[in-house]
């Protein structure tokens, strides 16, 4: 007897976007989407738009007055008669564009006779460089302005920079090997510098964020005791003038709780509401979340000054407020 072979094929009774993996891939994809949404201006909601000037939804950062992208038609027209008229001598003529966007108009602006550049940038990319393993000359770097930070040495319009800062800061540069200059009895750590230099992950959250911070923090704590100092923000602060210059650039105001995706880093740094925000959770976790003081306070104490005046001094489960150290000025 022979047995018939047959060749048999799987049917499939529906269709492929319909399986369940493309399925879970769209939702996420979809859920994707709504939390980017969420963080972004609405495009037809005129209450959120800031003014005449034009915004990127996706930031929040206002274009200065020079951008021009929403005359681009009526400048290319412009353009196109003018090239007509060349005809045909200037046929081949090179077309130089005369429209204006954000990110050629950003880099720098011009006040006076001199171009004025995105400090906060410098900063950042300084910082970056140090942390990297590049081999970088100190004495280079800080040969220029590297500001954001010390606003007194500001004029008075928040953006000239004196000449004085960099010549400041060599003067009391001091090159110490670290192998000779023995371990530290104090790290004094500025918040807001802090801030800059800790990773930014690009798809976390804010409790995220404040884990790295946490990260290094128990970094320095296993070598000295640590002072972390944030800012504190009042009106008549000589660093109000140059605070207001950075929120130019931005517009977008972000209710940020542990679980909020982060908007991007210059969103929230640049913009006085966003970074008080950031702080206020920063100090809560760090004063409050008694697995860290157990894991970074074994050794050393850890103390943290922020919008309060006082101190709040962490050692292990023992938490209290430093009255003595107490400042009534503080820092602007």
């Amino acid at each position: 007897m022979e047995e018939e072979e047959t060749n048999t094929t799987k049917v499939h009774l529906y269709h492929k976007e319909e399986a369940k993996a493309r399925v879970r891939a769209d939702t996420k994809d979809r859920d994707g989407l709504h939390q980017k949404l969420d963080t972004c201006l609405h495009p037809l909601d005129p209450n959120t738009h800031p003014g005449e000037s034009i915004v990127n939804i996706t930031s929040g950062k206002i274009a200065p007055p020079t951008a021009s992208v929403d005359s681009a038609v009526k400048i290319g027209e412009a353009m196109l008669e003018q090239f007509e008229m060349t005809w045909p001598e200037g046929f081949y003529n090179t077309i130089s564009s005369k429209v204006k966007t954000m990110a050629t108009t950003t880099k720098s602006i011009t006040i006076g006779d001199s171009k004025m550049y995105d400090l906060n940038v410098i900063y950042s990319r300084t910082i970056a460089l140090f942390s990297s393993d590049r081999d970088v000359d100190v004495k280079d770097v800080l040969a220029y302005e590297l500001a954001p930070v010390p606003t007194a040495i500001f004029t008075e319009d928040g953006m000239r920079i004196c000449k004085a800062k960099s010549t400041l800061k060599k003067s009391l540069q001091v090159e110490v090997s670290r192998r000779n200059a023995g371990d530290a009895d104090v790290t004094v750590i500025d918040g807001s510098a802090l801030l800059w230099t800790i990773h930014w992950p690009a798809d976390g959250t804010v409790a995220d964020f404040i884990d790295n911070i946490k990260t290094r923090l128990i970094s320095y704590l296993s070598e000295s005791d640590v002072y972390l100092i944030f800012d504190r923000y009042y009106d008549y602060s000589i660093k109000s003038v140059t605070r207001d210059v950075r929120e130019t650039v931005v517009s977008r105001k972000h209710h940020l709780l542990l679980s909020t995706k982060l908007p991007a880093q210059k969103v929230v740094l640049s913009s006085i509401e966003n970074k008080k925000q950031l702080n206020r959770l920063i100090f809560k976790e760090l004063t409050e979340d008694r697995l860290f003081h157990l894991r970074g306070t074994n050794k050393h104490k850890l103390v943290v000054t922020g919008e309060d005046s006082c101190p709040i001094e962490i050692r292990m489960e023992e938490r209290r407020s430093r009255y003595e150290r107490e400042n009534q000025n503080g820092r602007s």
